[in-house]
């Protein structure tokens, strides 16, 4: 950024009760504020979502400004969004947006269950499954020269696009309806795509290319009446694909005018430097066949396969034996001038795209860190290759509890229908070491308000992850809604997302849980049951509600039931309602005899046999450090009946409490009581006077709260 901008961390909402669910960066410059979605500052707007990608279509020519009604659609998938943006004006040294770009891969099997189009039929779980129509392409059923198709730049980056599924009765399917000239398409996979039932021009790219499509590909199948391609259906004169392939099928429905083409169904531009190896079939006449592409244009440098694809004739391109598309290893033989290729058209006839592999294998796409591993089938479950394994789905959070050491070394095949198609080790560059959230999930995924076995491809009786989690889980400020547990499943003693920690959960946040449990002995708590000796539980926060019942006495907390000596818990909060009998509930934890420092407690209710604001009980004291409970309508019921607004039931040698306070105003009582060792009443008002770390609050500054001995 230039000296002129000011950098600000803006929490935008996620979406669940106001609650932040990831922090993004916001641009101040000459009064321009909001989310910048072009952080990279080329011009192109960055698309993280299949919302964001579903928006395109609303602004088709690229430059952040949609049309028409539209405009609040279009903003829902880009909320906040700054000015332009965040496109810098040429005014200021560089473009104003001219398109847009993939930043990380996107998967249309939202479920994660691996059944987006089994059989040809979509996945009714999956968000855009639309009725088993599927995805609508970007722009409208309408011929390729009417001006409001595509005609931007669309740069995938090297990302790919998992999974696409079109089934729609119309002419120009695809990913995209049309290119018209003005636009490009670089650099962008489409593994196991499905486009069928379209009419005229379908393929997995676009129905109709007028622009350029460069250094891109394509796996699964297509089908229709004409002009169906494994990429392209149709491109016009004009039209150009360079440096691009398929291995998708394509297919042609029975009729004498009717096309087909392993890359293209019909050419009458250019294609250069590029193959095809799908198969080519279907009722159309065996003339109609193309290897590589029907119709008048040109093809140079570019070949099918022709065991592969069953057609031995093409009217461009030429047909070579599996092993002779193979042998070359380098840009040699056929494939002579495969390195020295204008693929942007710039004019720089430079550039080298294709990776040679070894004499068994294809081409494949290098361009511009295009990825292998998917091309050949391998997914990448470490993308920012930081050693977590990545989680976009419910599927792969439930799968971790067959991997509590976070290595990727699963002990069920469970595990790997939520991971498909892994590559070797999961794709981290050495071992794993644990797991990470890429996005938000949300148990209810009908989004009718309520978890239940109408949910698809949901959990709605959630089995906490058992045993003892021993690695790290990031949520990196993603938030996990509507978790439903009753009874906690398989073990109805220990409930909570997770059963036992002995690693570190991190930035974590879990919204509107619904926990019950009427066990005896049961532990309760919306993140884990137990924080055991060397378990971290830092920066994660939970909403909702948990009730309880039992004959024999339970433990509940408001982020975890028991953190043991040696356990600590850090600048995490939580705002659960708690309703039981039998039970002994802290605002945050329920036994406490580990560290919890940097923490609060915002219970709208505790209602419980011993009830703490801040700490039920404990049995050998605790360390409790610059924290506080404003937890509120706290009420005691059963045999034991204590009410505190810190702890409860103290230790009988005393808890070690610093710099630490209860709301004498919303617990509705004045003086600690006993035991209540330095956690000092405060009124609403006194706690919240303080605007930095002064008075109440000097020494809440340069804490340890990761517990490494350093100051954060």
């Amino acid at each position: 950024v230039d000296a002129s901008e000011t950098i600000t961390h803006t929490a935008t909402g996620g979406g669940y009760g106001g609650v932040s669910a990831r922090l993004r960066l916001a641009i101040s410059d000459s009064g321009r504020t909001g989310v910048d979605y072009d952080m990279d500052e080329d011009g192109l707007i960055e698309i993280a979502t299949l919302a964001q990608l579903n928006a395109v279509r609303w602004d088709l020519d690229g430059d952040g400004s949609p049309v028409g009604t539209a405009t609040s659609s279009y903003a829902t998938a880009f909320p906040n969004a700054s000015p332009g943006m965040g496109c810098r004006d040429s005014g200021l040294g560089a473009p104003a947006c001219s398109g847009y770009e993939l930043v990380r891969d996107l998967n249309f099997d939202t479920d994660g269950d691996g059944a987006t189009h089994t059989g040809g039929a979509s996945d009714s779980g999956d968000t855009y499954h639309n009725g088993g129509s599927g995805w609508d392409p970007i722009g409208p059923n309408a011929t390729p020269t009417d001006t409001t198709h595509f005609n931007t730049v669309f740069d995938g980056n090297g990302h790919a696009i998992h999974n696409l599924f079109v089934n729609r009765a119309r002419n120009y399917s695809g990913l995209f309806a049309a290119l018209r000239g003005d636009a490009v398409v670089r650099s962008l996979g489409l593994p196991n795509a499905r486009v069928q039932g379209g009419q005229g021009s379908v393929a997995p790219l676009a129905g109709v290319v007028a622009g350029r499509v460069e250094a891109s590909w394509a796996t699964g199948v297509a089908s229709g009446f004409s002009n169906v391609g494994g990429l392209v259906g149709a491109v016009v004169a004009g039209g150009t694909i360079v440096a691009s392939y398929s291995q998708a099928s394509a297919a042609c429905v029975t009729g004498s005018a009717n096309l087909a083409g392993g890359l293209v169904g019909g050419n009458a531009g250019t294609i250069a430097a590029s193959y095809a190896t799908g198969a080519v079939t279907g009722g159309c006449p065996t003339a109609n066949k193309h290897g590589l592409a029907g119709g008048t244009g040109t093809a140079t440098a570019s070949y099918w396969d022709t065991a592969a694809s069953g057609v031995t004739v093409s009217a461009q391109g030429g047909g070579l034996a599996t092993a002779q598309l193979q042998t070359p290893t380098s840009a040699t033989g056929i494939y002579a001038g495969w390195d020295t290729l204008d693929v942007d058209g710039d004019g720089d006839p430079n550039e080298a795209p294709w990776h040679f592999g070894s004499g068994s294998e294809y081409p494949l796409l290098s361009y511009r860190g295009a990825g292998l591993l998917a091309q050949r089938g391998d997914i990448d479950y470490d993308d920012d290759d930081d050693g977590l394994i990545d989680i976009r789905t419910l599927a792969q959070l439930n799968a971790v509890r067959w991997d509590l050491n976070g290595d990727g070394a699963a002990s069920s095949g469970g595990y790997y229908t939520a991971f498909p198609n892994a590559t070797s080790g999961m794709g981290c560059p050495g071992t794993c070491a644990g797991y990470e959230l890429r996005n938000d999930l949300n148990f209810d995924t009908n989004g009718d308000g309520h978890v239940t076995s109408a949910d698809p491809g949901s959990y709605p009786k959630w089995a906490p992850i058992g045993g003892t989690f021993a690695s790290t889980f990031d949520g990196n400020h993603f938030v996990v809604a509507n978790l439903t547990s009753h009874n906690g499943g398989s073990d109805p003693t220990n409930i909570g997302m997770f059963a036992e920690l002995s690693g570190t959960i991190r930035n974590l946040g879990l919204a509107n849980v619904d926990i019950s449990a009427n066990k005896a002995s049961a532990k309760v708590a919306p993140l884990v049951a137990y924080i055991r000796n060397g378990g971290k539980l830092i920066a994660c926060w939970a909403s909702g509600r948990i009730s309880a019942t039992s004959s024999g006495t339970s433990v509940g907390g408001g982020l975890a039931a028991y953190v043991l000596s040696g356990g600590r818990l850090a600048a995490s909060w939580t705002a659960v309602d708690f309703n039981g009998a039998d039970t002994y509930f802290g605002g945050m934890v329920g036994h406490a005899e580990g560290t919890v420092v940097a923490s609060y407690a915002a219970n709208p209710r505790i209602r419980a046999e011993e009830a703490g604001g801040a700490f039920a009980n404990s049995n050998t004291p605790g360390v409790f450090r610059s924290s506080y409970t404003r937890a509120s309508d706290m009420s005691a019921v059963g045999f034991h009946a204590a009410v505190a607004p810190w702890i409860a039931q103290p230790n009988t040698n005393g808890e070690r409490t610093y710099d630490s306070y209860f709301d004498k105003d919303t617990t509705g009582i004045n003086v600690a009581g006993g035991g209540q060792i330095n956690a000092t009443g405060k009124t609403s008002a006194q706690l919240r006077a303080p605007t930095s770390a002064a008075g109440i609050y000097a020494n809440w500054d340069d804490l340890d709260v990761i517990g490494d001995s350093t100051a954060d």
